[in-house]
C-alpha cells in the first residue's frame, strides 16, 4: 500500500479509488488469463513482468515521469508506452499524470502526445524487453509482429490495482478493436508483491 501512495495519489477520487485496490501479490498467469477473458480485453501478446520491473521503469532509459525520475521515487506500475513501426516513441500515459478519462490519451488515431507530461522522453522500445519475463524465440516472434505494425502499445499493468487498471485496459482493448492489425498490443503484468 505504501509503495501504491508514493507513486501519486494527489487528488481525492484517486485516494477513494485507492480503498478499493488490494494488496500488492504476484499474479499467476492462469488468473491473468481469467482476468483479461472476464474483463473482454483485446490483445496481441500477454506475459509477465520480471522481478525487476518497477525498478527498470524507474530508470532514465525507461521512465516516463520526468518528476518522479528527478525526485527518485518508483514509477506507476500502471503505464503505458506507445511506439512506431520503426520503434519511436510517440506518447505515453501514466496512472501518476492524473484522472485517465480526463486526458483520454487514445481519443485519436494516432494518439495525440500529451506534450506537457511527456515532452522530452527519449525512451527506446529495446529498453522494454528488459522488464519482459519471456524467452529469446517468444521475443523474436514478438518484434517481427511489432515491426509488421503501424503502432505498438506497451501496457504495464495489474489487477490489484483494479479500477486503475481496468479503465485503461478496457479503452486500449477497445482502440485494439477499432484499429485491429494497424496496432500490436503488448500487455506487460507487473502484479509482484514488493516484500
Amino acid at each position: 500500500m505504501l509503495l501504491f501512495l508514493n507513486s501519486c495519489f494527489r487528488q481525492v477520487p484517486n485516494l477513494i479509488r485507492l480503498a478499493n485496490t488490494d494488496k500488492p501479490q504476484n499474479e499467476t498467469e492462469i488468473k491473468i488469463n481469467a482476468y483479461l477473458n472476464e474483463n473482454n480485453i483485446h490483445y496481441d501478446y500477454s506475459i509477465l513482468a520480471n522481478d525487476t520491473c518497477l525498478g527498470l521503469l524507474s530508470t532514465k532509459e525507461l521512465a516516463i515521469n520526468k518528476y518522479k525520475l528527478q525526485n527518485g521515487t518508483n514509477a506507476s506500475p500502471i503505464q503505458f508506452r506507445v511506439y512506431d513501426s520503426a520503434k519511436n516513441f510517440v506518447t505515453a500515459y501514466s496512472q501518476c499524470f492524473g484522472s485517465y478519462n480526463f486526458f483520454k490519451p487514445l481519443k485519436n488515431y494516432p494518439p495525440d502526445k500529451i506534450d506537457f507530461l511527456v515532452k522530452d522522453i527519449d525512451i527506446d522500445l529495446n529498453n522494454e524487453f528488459k522488464v519482459w519475463d519471456i524467452d529469446s524465440l517468444s521475443l523474436n516472434k514478438m518484434i517481427k509482429d511489432i515491426s509488421n505494425s503501424e503502432l505498438t502499445i506497451i501496457v504495464y499493468w495489474n489487477i490489484w490495482s483494479n479500477y486503475f487498471s481496468k479503465v485503461m485496459l478496457k479503452d486500449i482493448s477497445k482502440y485494439k478493436e477499432k484499429h485491429g492489425d494497424k496496432l500490436c498490443v503488448i500487455l506487460i503484468n507487473s502484479g509482484k508483491d514488493p516484500n
